[in-house]
């Protein structure tokens, strides 16, 4: 029962807080005078100009990685039929071998992968 007492008191506290602000003097309620105040003040400008920072920023963000994403795509994608061009990487040649114009033809061996003679 001591729960609903509060829920009833604070109920009708803040209905006399809104009656009050809703009283009008020199034609201006008291709830359009503190909107004002607080609107003008200078942590409000802060707080605005902070906000549209933070939507600059979204947008900018969500627009490079849109433009990441489509150039991934773009030229992973493609034609899956197409054979994709590998380079490999011998570490102990230091060599990079490009056989994809072998690979296309089906003419790989092993020797083309990289020159064993470079390796002694």
């Amino acid at each position: 029962m001591d729960e609903f007492k509060f829920v009833m008191k604070c109920f009708l506290f803040a209905c006399a807080v809104l009656a009050l602000t809703q009283l009008k003097t020199n034609g201006l309620t008291i709830e359009s005078r503190i909107q004002s105040t607080l609107i003008s003040s200078p942590v409000a400008n802060f707080i605005n100009q902070a906000a549209e920072g933070g939507v600059k920023l979204f947008e900018k963000a969500s627009e490079t990685t849109k433009n990441t994403v489509n150039g991934w795509l773009s030229s992973h994608g493609g034609n899956s039929s197409e054979p994709q061009m590998q380079v490999i990487r011998y570490p102990a040649a230091k060599k990079t071998v490009d056989n994809s114009d072998l690979r296309l033809k089906n003419e790989v061996s092993s020797e083309a992968d990289f020159d064993h003679s470079e390796l002694e």
